[in-house]
């Protein structure tokens, strides 16, 4: 990483980076615009923290039933980004979009925008996952005796098919807080799924007497479930609702 971040502030100082204009410019400290810009990317770079905070918790609770849980757990959750990540990544084109609809005020673009990704995107999703689940059952059905591993990552797999969905449209939904300039309600929508709703589910199942792994995957589909509603109603009563039926 270091390698490369140097690599492309050598290419930027040489290549891109107009010297002349960089040295005619107002470099001045403006505190009002730090404070702006700070309150825009603050919330924004605390959401990329939230997903590692989640799954440390998750690996925890995974982590009493053994080590043949947590490499179970790790095949199958490689195998759901391998699949999804490229259809994950079209939330950054999604924020260029509405963010352009924003500005200029097309509203009804917007909406139409926001009605094909969450319809067709959970659809695209879903039907990624129940390949990627189909193929590696097959592959697995090769081998001559399937273990606890292989086992379990088909459960998780099991699972992803309805967590990813759910998860894929709360992406769109902090997105969508981003584009408007809303990083607070995109940390709120993002810390549903990740802290609001996991941390009181695990802190319970913690104490639990009896817990298997089936009845883990069995709460953790609650809790994206949960975290899903309360998503999609936030972004109706802040976003939706309010987002004019003409332009202004």
């Amino acid at each position: 990483k270091s390698i490369v971040t140097i690599a492309g502030l050598a290419f930027a100082t040489y290549r891109i980076i107009d010297w002349r204009d960089f040295l005619q410019a107002n470099l001045s400290f403006q505190p009002l615009y730090f404070m702006a810009l700070a309150k825009q990317t603050l919330p924004a770079s605390a959401i990329q923290l939230l997903v590692p905070v989640y799954l440390i918790m998750l690996t925890k609770m995974i982590a009493s039933f053994g080590v043949e849980a947590i490499a179970g757990f790790s095949l199958g959750y490689r195998i759901v980004m391998v699949v999804i990540i490229p259809v994950l990544g079209v939330l950054v084109a999604l924020l260029v979009v509405i963010t352009h609809n924003m500005v200029s005020r097309d509203y009804a673009r917007v909406r139409e925008t926001l009605s094909l990704i969450i319809t067709w995107g959970g659809s695209v999703v879903l039907v990624v996952l129940l390949s990627a689940y189909s193929m590696t059952d097959w592959v697995f059905s090769q081998l001559s005796t399937l273990t606890r591993v292989e086992v379990i990552a088909l459960e998780y797999l099991q699972l992803a098919i309805y967590i990813t969905v759910i998860e894929f449209l709360i992406g769109v939904f902090t997105v969508s807080f981003q584009s408007v300039k809303k990083p607070a309600m995109a940390f709120l929508v993002q810390a549903c799924r990740t802290i609001i709703f996991p941390v009181p589910i695990f802190y319970i199942l913690s104490g639990m007497e009896g817990l298997t792994l089936i009845d883990l995957w069995y709460w953790v589909a609650l809790s994206f479930t949960a975290a899903g509603l309360s998503a999609a109603v936030l972004m109706y009563q802040i976003f939706w609702k309010k987002l004019p039926t003409a332009p202004v």
